[in-house]
Order: C-alpha cells, then structure tokens, then sequence
C-alpha cells in the first residue's frame, strides 16, 4: 500500500501550489484547477520520485535548503528515474518547476531561476527529449544541455496545459497563439479544449466568465513571463549559455497585447486597498485582448531585461495591434516601435487611468529601463 501525507506536509505543499488558482474555485462554470492540483498531489506517494521532488521543492520554497542542494536532490532523483527500466524523460522535473514558475510568489521567482543555473552545472545523465518520437533516446545528454526545458516552458507561456498534452499525445492540444487569454484553455472542460469548433459554437461564446477567473489568468501569466525573463537575463549575463533559456522572442505578445491595444470595457480596476476587479464578461470579450491583463507581464520584460531586450527582437516580426497600424507601423521590431512602446508605458503611467497606482509605477519603471541594459 502506497505511504500517505501527513496533514502537515500536505497543507505546506498544497499552500505552496495555489496561489494565483484559488481565484478561479469560485467559477462553478470552469474546472477548478485549485482542486485538480489539490486530488493530484493527495494521489501522490511521498516515498515516490514524484513525492520526493514536491518535498524539495517545498524545502526550497521556505529556505531550508538553497538552490544547489535543491538542484543536487532533484538532479539525482530525476537521473534515476530517466535510467529505470521504464523509460522516461525529465520532464517529471521540467513540468514541476515551470508550474511553480506560474503559481510561486514573485518574490521567490528568482531563487526559482538560480535553481535552474544550479541544475544546468550537474553532469548527471539524461535521455534527450523526445520531442516527436514515442521514446526517450537514453544516455544522450545531461544536465548540462537542458533537454526539453526550453520546449516545457515556452509551452506554458502559451497557456498550454502540458500535463494534458503528454497524456493525450495522439490528439494535439489547440492553442491560439501566445498570450494571456489562451490560458483560458485551462479552465475549460477537455472536450472544448481539444476541439476548436467547440469553442466558437453558440454556447460557448455565451457563457459568461467570471471576473475571478480573468484575474486568475493575469496572474499566472504574470508570474510565467516574470520566470522566463529572469532566465533570459541569466543567459545574457552567461550564467544559463544554453540557447534554449533565452525566450526572449516570447516577449513581444504580452507586449503587443498591453501597448497597441486601446483599453476596453472590460478592464481591471486596481483599487486603493491593494484589491482588483474586473467585470464578468461573455466568451468573446475574454478571448479579445485587454492591456490591463497584459500589462503586468510586459511590464517585467522590459523592467528586467531593459534595451538588452530589443537587442533580441530586433527585426523580429510581431503581430501588429491596432494602435501601431494606425501609425502606419510594419509587422519588424524597428527601433520606432520600441520608441512607441515606450511613449504607450509614459501614457499609461501618467494618466488617470483605473489600473491604479500598481500598475502605473510598473509602467513608468519600464519606460525608464527601456534605454538601459540588464
């Protein structure tokens, strides 16, 4: 029989996991992923390589271990499940950290990266990622490569729900494009979340989303994209050299989203207690882009990596909102679109706007480090 949490272990680490979740549990019209998490994690057992790596993930979590010691039990136990009998790749350890990347408070994202820089050090052995074939190609790589993390994590800043897309590999999941509302993929039951007719048929651009759930989708988007640029400026700073941590191509949606967009109807009020709103809106308005969701992730791009930031998306090619193609302005990240980036940051952190004093002190410190380095 398979060992069972203490109450004590599992409240700790199911604390550790919600945040950001809890808001959509109220939504009795969307999958809970509060209680998903929660039934997934109680199935676990603790003596297990799975129960083992949530237990170092919370040691990490509460500082009683540092990321080296953390990324030397995680480095072992995931090499010795690769080299089981049953083949297996990493992305047991992968799927693990990028859902903390989504779900750890902010404050702690950065010991979350270290972890990453401690990991890439090991020389333990690891399968490459299987990528399109059904089998990992064991003995081929190590920690040092990273096999699959870059594919893990872009797929999270996609809104795509991995531990789906592994289970259910012979139907691929359908994802619109990065961005935060393709996290909404996430709250919507199986069937409509693989079958894109589902999602545009009449009942479904009907149902009414709850303000929670909007607020949720902000927040784990947020937090992804706060992760991922923490690890794009240990790249540029040669701590993470590997290639497959730079991510920041992915930078330029929620860009896009929060600065060539007009504010809508539906948009967050920040208010002077700290808390925030937003209305219930129907399925169309969800899936249409709204800068105050947008912007919290944005505004980490530019704040944490500055000008080293266009010096990778220079010349890339984006979708282009409205507000730039009114200007005339072309699909290439010129040195002209940053500048209107930035004079968009100026606007919304001088005006009195309803995003509130949060979002309007991220705006102006964004705008400030655009012309600096990381």
């Amino acid at each position: 029989m398979a060992a069972r949490w203490n109450h004590e272990q599992l409240s700790a680490i199911l604390s550790s996991t919600r945040p950001g979740l809890n808001r959509a549990s109220v939504d009795p019209l969307f999958p809970s992923l509060s209680r998903a998490d929660e039934e997934a994690i109680c199935d676990v057992d603790p003596s297990s390589t799975e129960g083992r790596i949530l237990c170092t993930f919370q040691d990490l979590l509460t500082h009683r271990i540092n990321p080296r010691a953390a990324a030397d039990i995680l480095g072992s136990l995931t090499s010795a499940h690769c080299s089981s009998s049953t083949p297996h790749d990493a992305s047991i350890l992968w799927g693990a950290i990028c859902h903390r990347g989504e779900t750890w408070p902010e404050a702690e994202l950065r010991i979350l990266a270290d972890l990453v820089v401690e990991l890439a050090r090991l020389s333990h052995p690891l399968p490459e990622y299987p990528y399109d074939t059904d089998e990992p190609v064991q003995g081929t790589s190590s920690f040092v490569d990273l096999p699959g993390f870059g594919q893990e994590l872009v797929g999270y800043l996609q809104g795509m729900d991995m531990n789906n897309h592994r289970a259910e590999n012979a139907q691929k999941l359908t994802v619109l494009g990065p961005g935060p509302k393709c996290y909404s993929l996430q709250f919507m039951n199986p069937e409509a979340r693989k079958d894109a007719t589902l999602r545009t048929a009449e009942s479904m651009t009907e149902r009414i989303v709850s303000g929670d759930v909007v607020l949720a989708v902000r927040d784990l988007y947020k937090n992804i994209n706060t992760f991922a640029a923490l690890l794009s400026c240990y790249h540029i700073r040669g701590a993470l050299p590997q290639d497959n941590v730079d991510f920041r191509g992915m930078a330029c949606y929620p860009i896009v989203g929060a600065l060539e967009h007009e504010l809508s109807l539906n948009e967050v009020t920040q208010h002077s207690d700290g808390s925030a709103t937003i209305p219930d809106q129907n399925w169309a308005a969800f899936r249409s882009s709204q800068p105050s969701i947008d912007l919290p992730a944005a505004t980490q791009w530019l704040s944490i990596l500055g000008h080293d930031l266009y010096d990778r998306l220079m010349d890339f090619v984006a979708p282009v909102g409205p507000l730039w193609k009114a200007q005339g302005g072309e699909e290439k990240i010129t040195v002209e679109r940053w500048r209107f980036w930035q004079n968009r940051l100026r606007y919304f952190a001088s005006n009195d706007t309803i995003l509130g004093d949060g979002i309007k002190t991220a705006c102006r410190q964004a705008a400030d480090h655009m012309d600096k380095t990381a």
